[in-house]
């Protein structure tokens, strides 16, 4: 077989072999085992009265304000011990990089956005950078594991 007709089969090779090397990379996940939870809402800020529901929306406010129980990630415990090492996001999004003892890299990001952190600083604490704030009710669907109080979460 010509190395020609060797290299057309690798795309092909590549294909096939790519899931498999993928999982193989990935480490299993620890399960978060505590008899300790909280209930909390991802965000209530974005309950509202009626005008505002009229004005601005219904979007997922209900959802956003729901409360849910949750359970409590105990930062010394879970995989072996979990260390700060690094703040992140700034966009909209802030997020919180962890070391455990093992050496793995665990990331906790806030689910509530905040286009506001994007935004010119001259929009804060004003009537259009709350509007601004508001609409991530419309446009961020609500989480399946909130974590806009993450400082509760964690132990």
């Amino acid at each position: 077989m010509s190395t020609r007709a060797n290299r057309r089969w690798l795309p092909a090779l590549a294909l096939l072999l790519w899931p498999p090397l993928a999982a193989a990379q990935q480490a299993a996940v620890p399960q978060i085992r505590t008899s300790d939870s909280v209930t909390i809402a991802a965000n209530r800020d974005y309950e509202a009265g009626s005008l505002v529901r009229l004005l601005l929306g219904d979007q997922y406010r209900d959802l956003w304000a729901e409360p849910i129980r949750v359970p409590v990630l105990d930062l010394a415990n879970f995989a072996g011990g979990l260390t700060p090492v690094e703040s992140g996001g700034r966009k909209q999004t802030l997020s919180l990089r962890f070391e455990a003892a093992d050496g793995r890299e665990f990331v906790v990001r806030s689910v509530d956005k905040d286009p506001l952190l994007a935004r010119s600083a001259a929009l804060e604490g004003t009537l259009g950078g709350r509007v601004v704030r508001d609409q991530t009710s419309a446009s961020f669907r609500p989480p399946r594991w909130p974590c806009r109080h993450s400082s509760r979460l964690l132990a």
